[in-house]
């Protein structure tokens, strides 16, 4: 079957009008707004479930898996240089202080102009997934990376470019989410992509075509204002002592 087919098949339809009437639901009645978030986040991983199972890798889909790496993998590159950039400029400036810089990358808020899919339908649905509304997608409120973003600087042995692009010092192939590993094993797929099939409520389906992404990177520093002489409380949890 094609994607287009794919999209009409009834499960799919179904599935995605019962998330887009609850998002409805949530925009135009008040009340239960947590009720429907609940039923989406559910809803969207079975919609995943059901797209995936519909996959089957060929010459097309392999040519589109890998342009999708490669922009993913640049984006990514991109912000540690950023990053890198930032956190030598403010070091230079007030040495002093400790602080590090978070580097997040989302797919692009933008529903994709490629996908062949260009009804209102999907691109309702790509803002639900995307969590410009709500965080409905499970483990991707950080980004393709996942949980807290990527941070600079790291112990020395991480702080390298494959060790953010495969979580390896040597360029890698996160392939596993695929049935068919001959056909993805020379294509050193990065670790976001394994996070994002594995981990997140996206299908296969929606980030094929993905090619533009948002990017923060914020520069995160914590002290306190004691005199430097204090020192913490030292609490022995064992004592009923607080009577």
């Amino acid at each position: 079957m094609t994607v287009e087919e794919i999209f009409k098949l009834p499960d799919i339809i179904d599935i995605e009008k019962q998330i887009l009437d609850a998002q409805r639901d949530i925009e135009t009645v008040r009340g239960n707004e947590d009720c429907h978030a609940a039923v989406i986040r559910e809803l969207i991983r079975l919609r995943k479930k059901f797209l995936d199972r519909e996959f089957v890798m060929n010459g097309n889909y392999k040519s589109l898996l890998a342009d999708f790496n490669n922009a993913l993998r640049d984006a990514l590159v991109s912000i540690r240089k950023k990053a890198i950039k930032i956190y030598n400029g403010v070091k230079l400036a007030d040495a002093d202080d400790s602080f590090a810089v978070i580097g997040k990358c989302f797919l692009g808020y933008q529903y994709s102009s490629i996908h062949p899919v260009q009804t209102i339908r999907a691109k309702k649905m790509w803002a639900v997934l995307n969590n410009s509304l709500d965080d409905y997608n499970f483990h991707y409120e950080d980004g393709v990376t996942g949980i807290g973003g990527w941070t600079y600087p790291k112990v020395d042995d991480f702080d390298t470019e494959n060790y953010l692009l495969y979580l390896n010092s040597d360029v890698d192939n996160w392939n596993d989410w695929f049935v068919d590993k001959d056909a993805t094993k020379d294509m050193n797929l990065i670790h976001p992509i394994h996070y994002l099939l594995d981990h997140t409520c996206f299908s296969i389906f929606d980030l094929l075509w993905v090619r533009g992404f948002n990017v923060e990177i914020t520069v995160e520093t914590d002290y306190d204002t004691y005199s430097e002489y204090s020192e913490y409380d030292d609490l022995d949890w064992t004592k009923c002592d607080y009577l």
